[in-house]
């Protein structure tokens, strides 16, 4: 697979040692499809294709009771929400629009639940008793672990360790205003793309939530996060609105 932007022709297969190999435009890599120009709408889309499969499959079950329907949606429809869900860093709004979409329209057709219109802060008081969280939440949670996991754990890669690592960079003699601050580097990107990459993300999102320490031990991180959610949450879609959805999209209900 040849990864470009660029208009240019491709071959459709290349010789190594005599040895002809294809050239495909997409491939699979441990369940995630990956394409040239290393966009995730494909993805997201057959993400969404199996989601309904076993939506559907469950909903043919129309006489089991709530609780047995909710556990059922959390064993078979929930991970492939979470599977590799770090990626969501660089799907588009429109594919994260539509992942959204497609966990609501879940709740709806399996319990009935109706949040059109609602607010982030009214699905989560409601959806708190099932244990579990509104769209937005769960996808914030979800990627915050994913960082402090990283500075935590010591068998996490080596090279996204070295994108996050604290620097005592504001810790000079002469500046005395900031000389207790501990802030990850954010190297500066002149484009767009540099912008979005996870060195320049991760770095950003640490130095903002100061209320989080992404380098503590597990158990106390989750402590904090699930105690300040609301607050992380807006925090976090200051750095990075993508992640602000809209409930207004129900045409299921029309």
């Amino acid at each position: 697979m040849y990864f470009t932007n660029k208009r240019v022709m491709i071959p459709k297969s290349i010789s190594i040692n005599n040895q002809t190999i294809n050239v495909v435009d997409k491939f699979r890599l441990l369940g995630v499809l990956v394409d040239n120009k290393l966009k995730f709408d494909a993805y997201v889309a057959q993400q969404c294709l199996a989601i309904n499969r076993r939506l559907f499959t469950i909903k043919k079950l129309f006489f089991l009771p709530q609780e047995v329907k909710m556990i059922f949606f959390k064993a078979f429809i929930l991970p492939s929400f979470d599977y590799c869900i770090s990626l969501a860093l660089y799907f588009s709004k429109k594919s994260l629009q539509k992942l959204c979409k497609s966990f609501y329209f879940c709740l709806y057709k399996l319990f009935k639940f109706n949040f059109y219109n609602k607010s982030e802060k009214y699905i989560n008081e409601f959806l708190e008793p099932f244990g579990i969280s509104s769209f937005q939440n769960r996808f914030v949670t979800k990627i915050l672990l994913f960082i402090a996991k990283i500075g935590t754990i010591k068998a996490a890669p080596i090279v996204l360790k070295k994108q996050i690592q604290l620097k005592e960079c504001l810790n000079l003699n002469h500046n005395l205003r900031s000389n207790r601050a501990l802030r990850v580097e954010v190297k500066r990107r002149f484009t767009k793309f540099g912008d979005n990459m996870f060195e320049s993300i991760g770095a950003k999102l640490i130095n903002k939530l100061i209320i989080l320490n992404f380098y503590d031990n597990l158990i106390t991180f989750k402590s904090v996060l699930f105690r300040n959610i609301n607050l992380i949450t807006e925090i976090f879609i200051s750095v990075l609105p993508k992640f602000i959805f809209q409930l207004d999209f129900y045409f299921y209900l029309k």
